[in-house]
């Protein structure tokens, strides 16, 4: 491996991505006009910015010189739903810059499980919130938790839906004329049949990874959970 892809998998390369990501979802709710503190698309995906940088933070371990106070009240502005743009675009830049200039006491980095997807596809997309939801879903699936995987695989999929829409800067399709986004069923959908993207395979063909990823079909998912197998999961994934 080379020496930048093993600096960017150990949580002083992580971070600066979180961080990133935290003032994206920011100035695109502040776009559309969509409260933080609200219960929407973008206050769930910043609160889960929010418990990754903890996480991550935890995994830097005890910095080898001096106290973290300062670290700690710039992440604490960072990834609150309260502070203002202005103030966050700036303490972002301050913590990015401590925790990249900083030594730290980090442990060994910890390889998830591929129980049921792999995770060096998500760690591909270099969104530390992916991955924690992917970590999440193959270790409820390892431990036998089907129920809980399948929310997680939820999660995961209406976050890449929405993404993917913001990315093309088309998401104005996927929302509501409140400005809120679909649910699921209604994204799958419109994802399938958008031709922004190349759907030439999947046009027309929802088929099991229509009503696997339905969470809102509980009598399909819990009569399907004593079936449910790695090799019929990574079919449906595929």
């Amino acid at each position: 491996m080379s020496p930048e892809k093993n600096t960017a998998q150990t949580p002083v390369g992580q971070f600066p991505n979180i961080i990133d990501e935290a003032v994206s979802v920011a100035r695109t709710a502040k776009k559309n006009r969509a409260s933080l503190k609200g219960l929407n698309f973008y206050a769930d995906k910043l609160a889960r910015l929010r418990t990754d940088a903890a996480l991550t933070f935890k995994r830097l371990g005890e910095p080898s010189v001096g106290d973290i106070s300062a670290v700690a009240e710039l992440m604490e502005s960072t990834f609150s739903a309260e502070t203002d743009l202005r103030t966050r675009v700036q303490d972002a830049r301050e913590l990015s810059h401590e925790i990249q200039t900083r030594k730290w006491k980090t442990p060994p980095i910890e390889n998830g499980s591929d129980a049921l997807f792999p995770l060096s596809l998500l760690a591909k997309t270099r969104r530390g919130y992916l991955m924690a939801i992917g970590r999440q879903m193959n270790g409820c699936f390892e431990s036998g938790c089907y129920d809980a995987c399948a929310v997680m695989m939820r999660r995961l999929l209406e976050t890449v839906i929405i993404e993917a829409y913001e990315g093309k800067h088309i998401d104005n399709k996927i929302k509501t004329s409140k400005g809120e986004f679909l649910q699921l069923t209604d994204l799958i959908s419109a994802a399938l049949s958008e031709t922004t993207w190349n759907q030439q395979e999947t046009q027309g063909k929802p088929s099991r990874v229509y009503e696997t990823w339905d969470i809102n079909q509980p009598t399909l998912v819990a009569s399907q959970r004593k079936s449910l197998t790695s090799k019929e999961s990574r079919a449906t994934v595929d």
